[in-house]
């Protein structure tokens, strides 16, 4: 948070925003602790760029494996490295998710590594 009162303000604004149900603050000596309620699939993946680019990812309950798949349908040529970038995660969550969507039949690779692309099924 950058200041108190701003962060909790922008917070607030992004939940009415979205329509995610304002956080529950709970108040500690040392600490404050913030609640979030999740919202269903089918109303997270309205805005899939700020899903992907900005802060909501980690409000919502969204799977890195919907993240992926959008980030996939949006740029089939896109690496694991650049996947890897761009959610701010580490290659090797990365390439777990991947193998995961393999596996369960919902990927696939065409062509080579460098120059292949991403079918998303």
């Amino acid at each position: 948070m950058e200041t108190w009162g701003r962060g909790i303000e922008k917070i607030c604004e992004a939940c009415k925003k979205h329509g995610v149900p304002m956080p529950e603050y709970t108040l500690h000596l040392e600490d404050v602790m913030v609640k979030f309620t999740p919202l269903g699939q089918q109303n997270v993946l309205k805005d899939q760029n700020v899903l992907i680019n900005g802060p909501l990812n980690v409000l919502l309950d969204v799977s890195l494996e919907e993240i992926v798949l959008s980030a996939m349908r949006e740029n089939s040529h896109i690496t694991q490295a650049q996947l890897s970038r761009k959610l701010n995660r580490s290659d090797r969550q990365i390439r777990r998710v991947i193998k995961e969507l393999r596996e369960k039949g919902m990927i696939e690779r065409i062509g080579s590594r460098k120059s292949g692309q991403w079918v998303v099924k």
